[in-house]
């Protein structure tokens, strides 16, 4: 019982504080000893003559005892509340407690944007006309194949099957989204052991969009003036809300780097793994336009000409400068896996941006992994973790140093627990909750750290969009349904329904658009005077085998819209050259489209300097209420 107390006591004490306690309770249980053995003496040999002199010795002992314990209690509260006082960096009042487990929750709030169009969106308007590519520049078809010898070798087109038109239609009655090429050197066998078909679309076929074959697109020029547009309007709109942004970010490909860039002039953008684009499953072969050039590439592209005027630099990924030094690879590049991406988000992010605000639980953050390896922690546990444990409901993952690395620091006033070096922390998804119960956290202060995320489409529509997806895919097949019940049956596509039952919907993100996804993160070191283990969140039997425990979770529902911007059809009803204007690398896109001119009246180009639009797409950038800030649903 006494036990308990005491070690209950000392659990926000630092290393020293515990060596001094521990001392004093060594004496306060040798005096009680002495007293035991004295009185068992005095019973054992019946001394009457000695008695007075031995109880004096018991009542003296007693005192001594008395004044060791409570001396190790008042230094226990005193040192916690001189910790809370003194680390400027601790949430704590020195009038808190300094009982019970270490548990701290945080609320993410990721502002979730979507690129501006790249050049890769913009071959969506290739022509419908085949007259217009019977003839294709000898130079512009060399572009192509060296763009794709180096991405892909082994894999060339078939210049002889020609470039067929947006609305060509293929052997399976598939219709093509934009031009289309054949190409050759693909595997012939797919993984389920089929053929690959000729003359056909799709990932089992060898027919691809040339909207496929541009590697890592960069903005084009109008989308440029779009993101500065719709930039500044969004910070308008955080700043009318005080909603700080800590951090800047992006996915590691180019158009997301650039929309940061310019939607956030003068930040530094950080690029996170785990959230590239992905096409929908069975779309195509080849998916170069999701697939981002080398890090040192890219920094060759934003630093051309500022990457048009933009300022602020890009870092190449979480990566720590000795990993970079080693030339070590830590997270991969082109990834899409937004469990892992959760991951993280609560084990690097998080206490990184803790450290970077100099505000939070750092008692608690202490048992988590630390800069400069924590990224190799995370990167290692994550690339050997199962999908299934990284899901809400999974057993989750074990993050864990190898050898002596000192993968942890211990700040000022770190507890008892975290002071003893750690060595695991376990992290895993909790239960979605319901936006009331994170307003709930945040009316009552837990700590709210805000980064603003440029990623993808198809990212967004699965997280953010699920509920809007969900119904239009259901209310398009019951149309479906009805349509050739009454028509008597029939075969083939009906309305929005696809030859083989697939619906796109058309709920999506459009570009520049910006949405509030929330996360709530529970860090806890376990209670190490029970068996019981974990707390915040509830760590289990596994959480009692780890020095901390990580619990994320996810609010669940579709996202509120913070801010919306113009469509694609509305970008790029009038499309000119001007607006194309950076689209030439890895080739040029420009003869595949129908295009005005350089500018508006014919003329040459205005200078952005000016902040004037000079094409139409820029107008419709520019007109009143082109970003709107919706109703926000917030925390």
């Amino acid at each position: 019982m006494v036990i308990s107390l005491i070690v209950a006591r000392l659990r926000r004490f630092n290393i020293q504080a515990l060596i001094i306690t521990s001392s004093l309770l060594c004496l306060h249980y040798l005096t009680s000893s002495l007293i035991s053995l004295l009185y068992h003496h005095l019973q054992s040999h019946n001394h009457p003559r000695h008695l007075l002199t031995t109880m004096r010795a018991l009542l003296f002992a007693a005192a001594l005892s008395a004044s060791v314990k409570a001396a190790a209690v008042s230094a226990a509260a005193q040192q916690c509340r001189r910790g809370n006082t003194d680390d400027p960096t601790s949430t704590l009042q020195p009038e808190d407690d300094c009982e019970g487990p270490a548990v701290q929750s945080f609320l993410i709030r990721m502002i979730w944007i979507r690129h501006g169009l790249s050049c890769a969106n913009a071959l969506d308007d290739c022509h419908t006309d085949g007259a217009n590519l019977t003839s294709i520049d000898p130079q512009l078809a060399r572009s192509i194949d060296g763009a794709l010898r180096a991405a892909t070798p082994g894999v060339s087109i078939d210049w002889a099957w020609g470039v067929r038109p947006k609305g060509w239609v293929d052997a399976r009655g598939d219709v093509a989204t934009d031009c289309a090429l054949r190409v050759a050197g693909l595997p012939r066998q797919l993984p389920d052991g089929s053929e690959r078909l000729s003359g056909v679309l799709g990932f089992d076929g060898d027919v691809v969009r040339l909207h496929d074959l541009y590697q890592d697109p960069a903005l084009t020029t109008c989308s440029t003036f779009q993101s500065r547009r719709a930039g500044a309007a969004l910070r308008a709109f955080l700043a009318a809300q005080r909603w700080g942004v800590d951090l800047v970010a992006s996915s590691t490909l180019l158009r997301a780097a650039q929309t940061a860039m310019h939607m956030f002039p003068g930040a530094h953008v950080v690029q996170l793994p785990f959230i590239d684009e992905r096409a929908p499953a069975a779309m195509t072969a080849l998916q170069l336009d999701n697939a981002p050039m080398t890090d040192r590439a890219q920094r060759a592209r934003l630093q051309d000409g500022a990457s048009s005027g933009a300022s602020g630099t890009v870092d190449g990924g979480l990566l720590a400068k000795r990993l970079l030094e080693r030339r070590r690879s830590t997270y991969p590049r082109g990834a899409h896996d937004f469990d892992k991406f959760k991951a993280v988000v609560a084990n690097q992010l998080l206490p990184d941006l803790l450290r970077a605000r100099a505000s939070g639980a750092q008692a608690t953050i202490a048992a988590m992994p630390a800069a400069p390896q924590r990224d190799a922690v995370v990167a290692r546990a994550l690339a050997a973790a199962r999908p299934a444990d990284l899901r809400a409901g999974g057993v989750g993952v074990v993050l864990a140093r190898r050898g002596r690395a000192g993968l942890f620091t211990v700040p000022r006033g770190a507890t008892a627990a975290t002071a003893a070096p750690p060595g695991r922390t376990l992290y895993r998804q909790g239960p979605a909750i319901g936006r009331a119960e994170a307003a709930a956290l945040e009316k009552a202060g837990t700590p709210v750290l805000n980064f603003a995320v440029v990623g993808h489409g198809a990212m967004i529509r699965r997280h953010c969009l699920a509920d809007a997806v969900a119904a239009e895919v259901a209310e398009a097949r019951a149309n479906c349904t009805l349509g050739a019940a009454a028509g008597g049956g029939g075969s083939g596509p009906c309305g929005d329904v696809g030859s083989d039952g697939r619906v796109e919907p058309n709920a999506r993100a459009n570009n520049n658009a910006a949405y509030e996804k929330l996360f709530v993160v529970d860090v806890s070191v376990p209670d190490r005077s029970s068996s019981g283990g974990g707390g915040g969140g509830g760590g289990g039997a596994a959480g009692g085998a780890a020095d901390a425990v990580v619990v994320l979770r996810e609010v669940a529902g579709d996202c509120p819209v913070i801010m919306d911007a113009p469509s694609r059809a509305e970008s790029m009803r009038s499309p000119m050259r001007g607006d194309l204007a950076s689209c030439t690398l890895p080739f040029d896109v420009r003869p595949f489209l129908a295009l005005g001119g350089d500018a508006l009246g014919g003329g040459a180009r205005a200078s952005d300097v000016e902040g004037r639009p000079a094409t139409a797409c820029e107008a419709a950038a520019d007109a009143p209420g082109a970003f709107p800030v919706m109703h926000l649903v917030s925390v």
